[in-house]
């Protein structure tokens, strides 16, 4: 049928331009809440418009990467793969193609825009962009800033990491601790300090001060002195021999002597 590629692009049309209301109230609504957020921490707002219109532009370009056509039949089941099909063979002229794009012209007559538009979601978001700009105009004839509560939240990160930084030495300091005391411990158990705390002696309000001698053992307070060096000489008997002990013999009368030199005798083979 003649004519029908005018219906196909006027369908593709409408269908795009119905689809491009959303995209374009998404970039407002971002542009306004960048706006915001720049406005209150005075960090040139007017640079809100780069992110927004980037959005923008690449919600467009995917909406128009859509299938109109198919889009339409999901909406309308009745035209399913019969709209394709139209258009596939919309410059051939025959009697059973002419049929069928005379009823496919007929069910598209019954196809609204509003169709492909989510009221909710519209009105929703204009509603929003509404709030934020009255937000904003206040901000602005209020000259409200939040520079002093973002010092503030600065502060308090720092704080946050400070903790955690002394957290994590204290963990590693402990850590090191049982670490060395496991290694210096015998049999790998815990090495304890089993004479106490340490502390010097004092006598009253002076430091007791204690030198031992080897040789005296004696003690002497407040005084000091380095060891002696003593020369140590090496000496061996020229020979070595055994005596018998006489004790017993010089104590002992001679006449009883025999006597006990039997009795000892005696003792020894017994």
């Amino acid at each position: 049928m003649k004519g029908f590629n005018k219906v196909v692009r006027e369908i593709r049309r409408t269908v795009i331009e119905v689809l491009v209301i959303p995209s374009l109230l998404d970039g407002i609504l971002l542009f306004l809440i960048v706006y915001l957020l720049l406005a209150l921490f005075e960090l040139y707002p007017l640079f809100a418009i780069i992110p927004a219109a980037i959005y923008t532009v690449f919600i467009m370009w995917r909406e128009s990467k859509i299938n109109t056509l198919k889009l339409v039949e999901k909406y309308y089941p009745n035209l399913h793969e019969k709209l394709r099909t139209a258009a596939d063979y919309a410059n051939v002229d025959d009697i059973m193609v002419n049929e069928l794009h005379t009823e496919v012209l007929q069910d598209v007559r019954n196809v609204a825009a509003s169709t492909f538009i989510s009221r909710r979601k519209i009105l929703a978001k204009v509603v929003c962009c509404i709030i934020i700009s009255f937000v904003i105009l206040s901000i602005t004839h209020f000259d409200i800033s939040a520079v002093d509560y973002k010092a503030k939240l600065q502060d308090k990160i720092n704080d946050i990491k400070n903790q955690i930084l002394l957290k994590d030495d204290a963990n590693v300091l402990r850590l090191g601790n049982q670490s060395a005391a496991v290694g210096s411990g015998v049999g790998g158990g815990v090495n304890r300090d089993i004479f106490g705390k340490k502390h010097l002696a004092t006598l009253g309000d002076e430091e007791l001060q204690v030198e031992l001698k080897p040789s005296t053992l004696e003690f002497k307070v407040g005084k000091v002195e380095e060891a002696e060096k003593k020369e140590f000489e090496e000496t061996f008997p020229s020979e070595v021999f055994l005596t018998s002990s006489a004790s017993y013999e010089e104590n002992i009368p001679k006449d009883q002597q025999e006597i006990v030199k039997n009795y000892f005798k005696k003792v020894s083979e017994s």
